[in-house]
């Protein structure tokens, strides 16, 4: 599987889920629950070895509050 790397800072899609899930202070646990997935997918998506689809992709943005852009590499500004 291709990880989606940030341009700037190296980041992949995974990782920058997972920052801003930790920033938040959420457990896998709660995020995973929040957004309608398992625990165990959450975290496969958080470790690059599964990328979301697009339907939880778009869960992930909104529970996040950042906008897609950011989550994907493309902008370094969190806002939506």
């Amino acid at each position: 599987m291709r990880k989606i790397p940030n341009k700037r800072k190296g980041k992949t899609l995974g990782e920058r889920i997972r920052d801003e899930r930790e920033d938040k202070d959420w457990s896998q646990q709660y995020f995973a629950s929040e957004i309608g997935i398992s625990p165990s997918m959450l975290s496969q998506i958080e470790a690059d070895k599964r990328e979301p689809s697009l339907f939880y992709f778009k869960r992930i943005v909104k529970k996040l509050n950042v906008s897609a852009d950011y989550l994907l590499g493309y902008k370094d500004e969190k806002n939506i």
